[in-house]
């Protein structure tokens, strides 16, 4: 296993990265890809990428922090007695989907990058989680066992509701887990994973795709180990999604019909990856000696590097959208 980069290490490497993500995401950036394989210069770009996280850095429980790429940067934007998780920002960046049990149950939320107007969307006794928004904003999908419950099994379906959190309405319905639903970037499919049992009988996870009403579903992934937490690439041609096995999770990408799926980390272990809005990188959680950070990675497997380093989690970030300040 790689050794993890010390923070002196990274930060050479850092300034030319920050250099050519800040031209790539900002307005009328460069979004040609580079044949060194290595971020292009721009003298003239200031708006630094930023990443919203989770991270355990300042207390025992998982707040939200906002990253500047490339800094020492990282501003609370939750404190509370629960763990928040699962950060997902808005089209516009101006707000912050998340998952937290600071009430008792899991419950969706959303807050401002400054932290406040936190909103409780979801408010229902069972657990709701794993949100994100429709590209226009107007649309919430994420799972829950509300019904499950008063079914009497432990499903987690997926649901829809208005970005104000009214009119819950249910997508499907399996006596099964299901996790990670996330819009198409043209917003008319919906990606998620499905806990299944294979011919052994163990239980799997694969990939499918539905349209956005919980019609045409369609299975993607027939692979061993479980495949979840698929995150489309911005111009939704690619899925990249994580595959966990015996011995670790590794990043992978494929087409959005399933095919051509290859292998993206090998080094280390990694999860929950999600693309940069120009397409150029992915971010992904990994866990290296023992430490969790955030790593970004070409999605062909080069420049794989971690962004964050410490001594606790920093984990599950989300790009905020390009312009969005």
């Amino acid at each position: 296993m790689s050794r993890r980069p010390s923070n002196r290490s990274i930060r050479p490497a850092m300034a030319a990265l920050l250099a050519g993500l800040s031209a790539a995401c900002a307005p009328g950036g460069d979004d040609t890809a580079h044949e060194s394989g290595r971020p292009s210069v721009d003298a003239g770009a200031t708006a630094a990428p930023e990443l919203v996280l989770a991270s355990d850095r300042d207390g025992a429980d998982m707040d939200l922090y906002l990253h500047v790429l490339g800094t020492d940067s990282f501003t609370r934007i939750t404190s509370d007695s629960g763990a928040d998780y699962g950060p997902m920002w808005s089209p516009d960046g101006e707000r912050i989907l998340f998952e937290s049990d600071v009430e008792g149950d899991l419950e969706v939320y959303t807050v401002r990058a400054d932290g406040s107007d936190r909103l409780n969307l979801s408010r229902n006794p069972g657990h709701d989680g794993g949100a994100s928004f429709s590209p226009d904003g107007s649309t919430i999908v994420f799972v829950s066992t509300r019904d499950a419950l008063a079914e009497g099994h432990s499903a987690r379906d997926i649901w829809l509701m208005d970005a104000d959190g009214s009119n819950p309405r249910r997508l499907t319905r399996n006596e099964s887990y299901e996790g990670a639903p996330r819009f198409s970037p043209d917003g008319r499919r919906i990606a998620f994973c499905r806990q299944i049992r294979n011919e052994q009988r163990e239980l799997d996870g694969e990939i499918f795709v539905m349209d956005a009403d919980g019609t045409n579903e369609t299975r993607l992934t027939h692979r061993p180990g479980f495949d979840c937490l698929a995150h489309w690439s911005p111009d939704g041609t690619r899925l990249a999604f994580h595959e966990c096995g015996e011995e670790a999770c590794h990043i992978f990408v494929m087409n959005a019909d399933g095919t051509g799926a290859a292998q993206v980390t090998g080094a280390h272990d990694g999860n929950w990856p999600v693309w940069s809005p120009d397409g150029e990188w992915i971010a992904y959680t990994a866990t290296v000696d023992d430490q969790t950070d955030i790593w970004i990675v070409r999605p062909d497997g080069s420049d794989a590097r971690a962004v964050t380093s410490w001594g606790g989690r920093d984990e599950v970030a989300d790009w905020r959208p390009a312009g969005a300040r």
